[in-house]
């Protein structure tokens, strides 16, 4: 009879530390410096009804968070006006699990207009009490240059062509599982579409990320 006690509250405590990390429990103990423009009270109000207008906001330009929450490991949370500037950031938030039953949280920041943007931030972090730290064990690249995404046998000129108007940030919930990826693009104008270059997958296993590069479709 003790031994089942002891295994049942084993398998309690075991379900009450996973249910702990799930992603919107994660996002209330970010440190609001990595969350530009909100409070403990905006963040609340921001996880009830999945948006929060910026009170005080000027009439044209009134700032606004959006959040998504896409699944139990990854959300999203857009800065933007809903009128005036163009100008947005987004912010990701994915967890990943480590082999020694830890949890990492990769954070992601980019933003721009939303004719060009770029990455602003990456960083791993793992917990800390209640709260998270920068992992000092596990690295992504906070940004990647242009040129990794370019043919190097293209023209000279087409080649600072492409860099004036290329579009860079990481995707935190691609279709491959266990992954996050650095992606590129560019939109120049006179042409007709948006052109989609290299995809850096980095892939986790459980101690590291594995860089893999993937041609476009």
């Amino acid at each position: 009879m003790h031994r089942n006690l002891v295994f049942v509250f084993c398998i309690l405590a075991m379900a009450s530390e996973f249910k702990a990390q799930e992603i919107k429990d994660i996002f209330r103990n970010i440190p609001l410096s990595y969350l530009p423009y909100l409070t403990s009270h905006s963040r609340d109000s921001l996880i009830s009804n999945r948006e929060y207008i910026f009170s005080g906001s000027d009439s044209t330009q009134m700032e606004r968070y959006t959040l998504d929450i896409r699944n139990n490991d990854c959300l999203t949370l857009t800065f933007d006006y809903l009128d005036g500037p163009s100008g947005f950031f987004q912010i990701a938030l994915r967890r990943f699990l480590r082999t020694d039953g830890k949890t990492i949280v990769v954070y992601s920041k980019y933003g721009g207009s939303h004719a060009v943007f770029d990455q602003h931030e990456l960083m791993v972090l793992e917990s800390s009490g209640k709260t998270f730290k920068v992992c000092k064990t596990i690295a992504l690249p906070s940004t990647i240059a242009s040129e990794e995404f370019i043919d190097k046998n293209i023209p000279a000129e087409r080649k600072n062509k492409i860099k004036e108007c290329l579009s860079s940030s990481y995707e935190l919930n691609p279709e491959e599982t266990s992954s996050v990826e650095y992606v590129a693009f560019y939109a120049c104008l006179g042409e007709k579409e948006t052109k989609p270059l290299v995809r850096i997958l980095y892939t986790w296993n459980g101690t590291n990320f594995v860089k893999k590069i993937v041609a476009p479709e």
